[in-house]
């Protein structure tokens, strides 16, 4: 077909679309991506608090532009997806492809297979161990945690607890000790309970060495009455078990 810049002697240029380039990631993307991968799904706040909130000039961050920036990358290149329910929007979570890409990094963790979908029977749950997490993390009460998921996955700790008895995650203090972790929001059984607290008691008192994957049980409960009974349970073996409250960690982004 001739149009006017034919006649005129003017070559049309077609516009052509460029192949999309390849996302150069970071060490910060990978720990990004592997943080929502084992803690089942993350959000905008969580993110920005754990990895975004100082700035390279060492100042506080207040501002979610650069961290909704790099997640719309990592979402554009496939790495995370954007899931919402009707519980919560604005949920991000791994994909096979970002699974990939951290079984070919260099991360030495044990590795999760992705989460498809978000199981509102666990989200009020799983969303607040993340949030006491990061809590935990950024003010250094803990380092190099290891969440249920990746729990289930190392042959280091799965022989040694069922589904029923793993902590929701073992972290490691800064003098060195490992603690497991435990969120209780609903009141379970008293044979419950003591099962739980007799299987960890066992860890930590075992005589043989390996099995003493760690030193400590901190346990955060919603309800007082709880704590004080899991408590009263426990005062033998005090100097092993620490107790909170839930809303000791209440933090500002909580409720977002």
């Amino acid at each position: 077909m001739q149009t006017a810049f034919s006649y005129l002697g003017i070559k049309e240029f077609k516009k052509i679309n460029k192949p999309k380039s390849k996302l150069k990631t970071t060490s910060r993307d990978l720990e990004i991506i592997y943080f929502i991968l084992e803690m089942k799904f993350s959000n905008i706040h969580l993110i920005h608090q754990k990895f975004f909130s100082t700035t390279r000039f060492g100042l506080k961050s207040c501002s979610f532009d650069y961290t909704r920036q790099r997640l719309s990358e990592l979402v554009r290149y496939g790495l995370i997806e954007k899931v919402d329910t009707f519980l919560k929007t604005g949920l991000y979570q791994t994909t096979q492809k970002g699974y990939f890409l951290l079984c070919n990094s260099n991360l030495q963790r044990p590795m999760p297979k992705p989460s498809f979908g978000v199981d509102i029977r666990t989200f009020d749950h799983d969303l607040k161990v993340s949030h006491i997490r990061v809590e935990l993390e950024q003010y250094h009460k803990a380092i190099n945690w290891i969440s249920e998921r990746s729990l289930c996955e190392d042959e280091k700790y799965r022989p040694l607890f069922t589904n029923e008895f793993r902590p929701d995650a073992i972290y490691t203090c800064t003098n060195g000790s490992k603690v497991a972790f435990e969120l209780e929001l609903s009141r379970k059984s008293k044979d419950r309970y003591k099962q739980k607290l007799n299987r960890y008691i066992q860890v930590m008192t075992s005589p043989t060495q390996d099995n003493r994957i760690f030193e400590k049980v901190h346990y955060v409960f919603k309800y007082l009455k709880l704590l004080e009974y899991v408590k009263s349970e426990t005062q033998l073996y005090q100097p092993l078990f620490s107790f909170s409250l839930e809303s000791e960690f209440l933090t500002k982004t909580e409720n977002i």
